[in-house]
């Protein structure tokens, strides 16, 4: 029988790890499973760097004597620290502590001698435990740092440079009474006889005395700035009282008292019978409350009314347009545009929209949004014009004018059907947002159209859908639930990192990158490391990731010149004493955890393996039984040396080394459809003509090497591999000899 032959050479593999492809029309330049290996830009595969600890690095620093390695729950940058583009910080709460680094570079990051303990600003039903199990959220603006947590009070931080301490305080979130109380009466009725509920309701109608008087109801009030202050009001002479005998009845909730006034400019209770008011309620808001503490019997004087109380605070905070807006289950808190954080919990229209002169809502005042078919707000991301609002149920987005935010102009829209769990897997890549959530990872950008951006307008997808959709299902829940994520604009690649399935020691061993450029994702493992004896142990795991712009300029390791970056990763350790102290992949001898003596421990390391396994090559055609009995691989040289030693050995640097194995008609174990691994990095014996000058004389910059392969099958797939210390490998790709037989 006759055979037909052919090569084809492969020699991109930009594509990343593909999961939903079908086994007979699998996508080239993609793998079907891969591990640790990472894709440049030109399509070349290659092994990554092991993860590393910087030294020496003052972020190695004792935190917390009780602390455990894997608690450090959240971390944030703190940009331009009292009003100075010079002075950064880092902040990281561990369990119920906030701790402060200043921003000096990769190697130099100092601790602060300050710390701020959470539990003094404990509110509702809020526990310790609570925040040893929840991490804050965070955001700064006009040189200030704002927090929120569910079971804390909202907490305005500000730092000073001449004494060099922090000082906190709670920041109380106030709204003006637009809602009022039930008072069981239709809205233009006037009953005879005053209960308490319609009494309050008129008052915060603007039935108040006009001016304060020496004597009567002690009343609560709030200033412009939100000072609290009381004021005696004399109900038995106000115009409650004055229409009341007048007209042997009280004013229904659809009157506004001051609409009728003598020529002396007094109240005229018979003027206002004459009037029609129809059925429309009269404008509310004249009371300010707290807005999760709503206690109308201390701001009327009314004290039989009950306080009404809720067991949580707000969960999310974000800065936009020179406002703090907070969220709190399905409502936004939005303050006034700010000159200092002072205001930040003013959320209501200056003015008394029931006052007879000044009521106009403004532009620049605070307010209050409710998202009354939203089910608990998870986390609020400015872009664009606006704020893109994470909930549990769907994704909105609070859109601003042109002119910016305006409490006078804003709409507010729900763009996404798909909300999440997890706030910290929300990452913003420049002008998108993904997140992660129960059907898969998705993606939001602005939709552009003829002259750029359309604002409020978006394109959304779910982007392992059509890519890694199965890799994905297999993340448990609360792997996903505490998975957190970091956008690195230098590479252009977004990072998640992720737990163990059925972790819940926060020690994060799972990378899942994804490279914006190529659209591809890479898979990275990084092994913990524990070790008992002497009486001190030790944990090593990436706990926590973070993205500065202020790490990419000024470092003094050379080391990560060559890797520009804006991510870094923070590790601990636990040894008579906690630690964290900063790490990336560095490692040039391909070990992660290499020697760590800055921390008083020394550790030898873990291997780790990195391969990756293409998808299945039928060349289009099913029936054909082919062979494949040479394959050609193709390498970067990586050796830039050699070294003579004494007896006349000669040695290279950066050694280079890759497995090559073939596996056919889709086999997914050794059955013996796969062939025998073999070395495919094999260089010439003397690839350097003058050992006293090396670098100059390498003999070639790509290494080939010809390999033969057994075995044959309807479809092929081929696996690069390696796991051996101190071993690369930068594959270009590889040719395939083919022979398939003829169809009779």
């Amino acid at each position: 029988m006759s055979r037909v032959q052919g090569n084809k050479l492969y020699n991109n593999f930009s594509r990343g790890l593909i999961t939903e492809a079908s086994a007979l029309a699998f996508p080239e330049n993609a793998t079907i499973d891969e591990l640790n290996c990472d894709i440049q830009e030109n399509g070349v595969r290659v092994r990554r760097y092991g993860f590393s600890n910087i030294p020496p690095s003052s972020w190695s620093d004792q935190i917390l004597n009780t602390y455990q390695p894997g608690e450090i729950y959240e971390d944030y940058v703190w940009a331009a620290v009292s009003k100075n583009s010079n002075l950064n910080f880092l902040v990281i709460q561990v369990e119920s502590t906030l701790h402060f680094w200043s921003i000096e570079g990769r190697s130099s990051g100092t601790k602060k001698s300050f710390t701020l303990s959470l539990t003094t600003y404990l509110e509702g039903t809020g526990t310790a435990q609570d925040l040893k199990t929840s991490p804050c959220q965070f955001a700064s603006g006009k040189g200030e740092l704002f927090v929120a947590h569910k079971n804390l009070a909202p907490l305005r931080i500000i730092y000073d440079e001449d004494t060099d301490t922090i000082s906190a305080s709670k920041v109380t979130i106030k709204i003006r009474d637009f809602v009022g109380l039930d008072d069981g009466l239709p809205v233009d009725a006037e009953p005879t006889t005053l209960s308490t509920e319609h009494h309050y309701n008129l008052m915060n109608q603007g039935w108040v005395t006009p001016s304060p008087t020496n004597s009567g109801t002690q009343i609560t009030s709030y200033s412009m700035f939100g000072e609290e202050f009381v004021y005696s009001n004399n109900l038995t002479s106000g115009p409650i009282q004055a229409y009341e005998q007048h007209s042997n009845r009280y004013p229904g909730n659809n009157k506004i008292w001051w609409s009728s006034k003598d020529n002396n400019g007094h109240f005229d209770p018979g003027g206002l019978e004459d009037m029609f008011f129809g059925n429309t309620r009269a404008p509310r808001g004249h009371f300010i409350l707290e807005a999760f503490n709503k206690n109308r019997g201390a701001v009327s004087g009314l004290y039989s009314l009950p306080t009404e109380a809720d067991t949580d605070r707000p969960t999310c905070v974000e800065f936009f347009s020179g406002r703090v807006f907070w969220a709190h289950k399905s409502d936004i808190y939005f303050s006034p545009v700010l000159e200092d954080g002072s205001r930040a919990g003013q959320c209501f229209q200056e003015a008394d929209p029931t006052a007879e002169n000044i009521s106009d809502l403004i532009a620049t005042d605070g307010g209050h949004i409710p998202l009354p078919h939203a089910q608990d707000i998870v986390a609020l991301k400015e872009i664009g014009n606006g704020i893109v609002v994470f909930t549990v149920t769907g994704v909105w987005y609070l859109a601003a004018s042109t002119q910016g935010f305006s409490a006078l102009e804003y709409s507010l829209s729900k763009i996404n059907e798909i909300g999440t769990t997890s706030f910290r897997t929300i990452v913003k890549a420049e002008s998108q947002i993904f997140w992660w959530s129960e059907t898969g990872i998705h993606a939001l950008s602005q939709s552009m159209g003829q002259f750029g951006e359309i604002s409020g307008k978006f394109d959304q997808s779910n982007i392992t859908e059509s890519t890694i959709q199965t890799f994905y299902n297999k993340i448990d829940e609360n792997a996903r639930l505490f998975a957190k994520g970091a956008y690195d604009p230098a590479s252009q690649k977004i990072v998640w990192i992720y737990q163990d399935n059925g972790g819940t020691n926060g020690v994060y061993e799972n990378l899942l990158w994804l490279d914006l450029k190529l659209q591809a994702f890479i898979p990275w493992k990084v092994p913990a490391l524990s070790i008992a004896g002497n009486g001190s142990t030790a944990q090593f795991s990436i706990t926590s990731v973070f993205k500065s712009p202020y790490f990419a300029e000024g470092t003094e390791d050379e080391t990560f010149l060559e890797f520009p970056s804006y991510i870094d990763y923070f590790d601990s350790l636990s040894n008579n004493g906690s630690f964290i102290t900063l790490g990336n992949f560095t490692d040039k001898t391909y070990v992660d955890w290499p020697d760590n003596k800055q921390l008083t421990l020394l550790v030898t390391g873990r291997g780790y393996e990195s391969y990756i396994i293409t998808g299945y090559e039928s060349l289009g055609d099913g029936l054909r039984i082919k062979q494949a009995p040479i394959v050609g691989a193709f390498f970067k040289r990586s050796e830039s040396s050699v070294t003579e030693s004494p007896t006349g050995e000669y040695t290279v640097d950066n050694p280079s080394s890759c497995f090559f194995q073939a596996r056919w008609d889709w086999a997914n174990t050794d059955n013996g459809n796969w062939s025998r691994q073999v070395q495919a990095y094999r260089p010439k014996s003397h690839i350097f003509v003058d050992p006293a000058n090396p670098t100059a004389n390498a003999e070639f910059d790509v290494v080939y090497s010809r390999n033969k392969v057994r075995g044959s099958g309807r479809a092929v797939q081929f696996k690069f591999s390696e796991s051996q210390f101190g071993h690369g490998f930068e594959l270009l790709g590889w040719h395939v000899f083919y022979n398939a037989k003829s169809v009779p």
